[in-house]
């Protein structure tokens, strides 16, 4: 589109969406107050550390002084009593040492860097000195992204459907007035930036679809997909996204490729396949199933000193090149199976020096047991029992070098054949609860992105019968169901939740839409069939795809519960808002009668600002200043 005619047709709603969008969320960074939306201490923590450094940080940068000057902050604005935990009186050291916090973790070593740069950049250009100036400084470029979004979602849907009002205005209005969406763009968080730019590659696929493939909307396509998997981990799905949009572009009626695009196709094809092997050829320090705390880059899977295979853990506290622990967490469908029996926790160890102190510990959601010991030069047998409660829902192991992490002293520990068993003895190799016991397979040397994947994408735990067993059913219906209040609004640290009749009152305006949707769907197939081989229209590819960018979104987000006790938060689906955004007014649309839905616009942004007000009014103004 020439520039004078988007000047002319679209920036003034463009302008006029974003401003709302800057309002709003200029608002809510206001209302609420400092540290009291997710993960705040932990991205501020990365910001300040990467202005200070000016290099890519690693776990060893993290500092204790400006933890502690991050939570006497925390504690100054009554942290702990807005998050219903008890206040720990004294102000922790660290973040680690608060138990709450330790849930968090630290997003140094952990999270991509780019949504730090511009922070960390006004860090150290301005250099504010007080925490909670570069708190609100944080906020507020976070409110910046996720008004751009809303742009782009305007953007989006006026590409789509430039000549439907109710579609044009309803996706941006969605988008706009989604409560907890603005509740996070207003705080210091990397989520803003990552769905920025997802919504960004999208809009891009959508124009490639629309007016074709060139060499530089394939540059453009290429960075923002580069630029998008650099801003955080729940953007993964843009990689098979990028090969549906090849798919969808490149496939004509008749089984026909387009003739003008094998070429590009097979390059894309041959560069998908590289990508793929050096991701599982590319081994990492790390052992498969087993996770470092505090989490970065250090070795913990070496190749010296194994008593059996060719490799043994290596744990070092106080050490420039090892971790301080390592931890393994019991399948959830494993606990329901072990809970009210006894646990024994065994490992061979030893140091070549000699004279070092590690421990074995087991832990449950009802407390913790440990066992110390001295390492010699020699391997040496150490377990560890514990009786599990029946109450309890998660297990999990832990192996440390040092006099637990309280102590100051050095310590280096080598453990190998690391065995969990259910009982007080001994059992058969087979017996053994925990996976990848001998640091034999290596985790994935790109991190936290692929790890997770690799880890937690398993078909034979996806398929397992303890995975598929009714508690465990039960337990992802719950944790599906708080996913979606999540979506919606559930604000603070997930401890603001609606009441439970609007949640009710979303899920049946959900439910209309999917309906719609069905409506459309069918629709849209009849009139393929009586096309026969016509190219099915643009619009229709590019609904696919964001059919499809949905689909991937959910799977990446719930498919990781499979097998374990872990909850999925509904704003990891932010990255496809617009897609989410564009389909579900579609799907209203196709509910409403055509010659209401010229006018039904009108009860479409009063229902999303009365949603708002409920929101702000109803539970942040009374939680926070009632």
């Amino acid at each position: 589109m020439p520039l004078h005619t988007f000047l002319k047709s679209r920036l003034p709603l463009a302008v006029l969406f974003f401003c709302l969008a800057l309002v709003r969320g200029f608002s809510y960074s206001v209302i609420v107050p400092p540290w009291q939306a997710p993960d705040e201490p932990g991205h501020l923590e990365y910001a300040r550390l990467l202005a200070k450094k000016g290099r890519p940080l690693s776990r060893e940068d993290i500092s204790p002084q400006l933890q502690r000057e991050i939570l006497s902050s925390m504690h100054d604005f009554d942290f702990w009593n807005y998050v219903h935990q008890p206040d720990p009186g004294q102000i922790p050291d660290s973040f680690y040492d608060d138990p709450f916090l330790l849930l968090s973790g630290t997003q140094v070593g952990d999270e991509p860097p780019l949504y730090y740069l511009v922070p960390a950049l006004i860090f150290a250009l301005v250099l504010p000195e007080h925490v909670l100036l570069q708190l609100y400084v944080m906020r507020w470029f976070s409110v910046l992204l996720s008004s751009l979004v809303v742009v782009v979602a305007y953007l989006t849907a006026d590409e789509l459907f430039h000549r439907d009002r109710f579609l044009v205005i309803g996706v941006p209005t969605f988008v706009a007035f989604l409560p907890m969406f603005t509740f996070i763009g207003a705080s210091a968080n990397n989520d803003s930036m990552a769905v920025l730019l997802a919504s960004l590659f999208i809009y891009c696929l959508i124009r490639v679809l629309k007016r074709g493939f060139s060499t530089r909307s394939a540059l453009v396509a290429g960075l923002l997909l580069v630029l998008t998997l650099c801003s955080k981990k729940t953007t993964l799905f843009t990689i098979p996204l990028s090969a549906i949009a090849i798919a969808i572009y490149a496939w004509r009626p008749a089984r026909t490729w387009r003739p003008d695009r094998r070429h590009v196709i097979g390059a894309a094809c041959l560069l998908c396949m590289a990508m793929i092997w050096g991701v599982w050829q590319w081994d990492g320090p790390d052992a498969e199933g087993w996770v470092q705390s505090p989490p970065g880059g250090m070795r913990v899977r070496a190749a010296a000193n194994a008593r059996s295979g060719l490799h043994s853990f290596h744990v070092g506290y106080d050490s420039s090149s090892e971790a301080e622990l390592v931890v393994y967490v019991v399948p959830a469908s494993t606990v329901e199976q072990i809970k009210g029996g006894m646990l024994t926790l065994s490992a061979w160890v030893r140091n070549g020096e000699g004279g070092d102190v590690g421990y074995l510990a087991i832990h449950d959601s009802a407390g913790v047991t440990t066992g110390t010991f001295e390492t010699g030069e020699l391997w040496s047998l150490q377990e560890v029992s514990r009786l599990i409660s029946p109450q309890v829902n998660s297990v999990w192991v832990v192996l440390g070098a040092g006099d637990e992490p309280s102590g100051e002293q050095t310590a280096r520990v080598c453990f190998d054949d690391v065995v969990l068993l259910a009982g007080a003895g001994s059992g058969a190799e087979a017996d053994n609860l925990l996976y990848n016991g001998s640091a034999e397979f290596p985790a994935l040397r790109l991190g936290p992105l692929t790890r997770v994947f690799a880890r937690h994408f398993s078909l034979s735990r996806l398929l397992s019968r303890d995975s598929l067993s009714r508690a465990s059913l039960e337990r992802y219906l719950l944790y599906v169901l708080l996913a979606f209040a999540g979506f919606w609004a559930n604000f603070g640290w997930l401890t603001i939740p609606l009441d439970w009749i609007w949640y009710a009152l979303l899920a049946s305006l959900a439910l209309v839409s999917l309906v719609g949707l069905g409506r459309g769907g069918v629709r849209m197939a009849l009139a393929r069939l009586r096309q026969g081989s016509a190219p099915a229209p643009w619009q229709d590819r590019a609904l696919v795809l964001l059919f499809m960018a949905v689909s991937l979104t959910i799977l990446q987000v719930f498919l990781p519960m499979f097998g374990r006790d872990w909850q999925p938060q509904g704003r990891y689906m932010f990255p496809a808002l617009v897609p989410v955004a564009t389909l579900f007014t579609l799907g209203w649309r196709e509910i409403v009668p055509t010659r209401w839905r010229g006018l039904f616009i009108i009860p479409w942004v009063a229902a999303f600002v009365a949603l708002d007000a409920l929101c702000v009014v109803g539970y942040l103004g009374t939680q926070y200043y009632g």
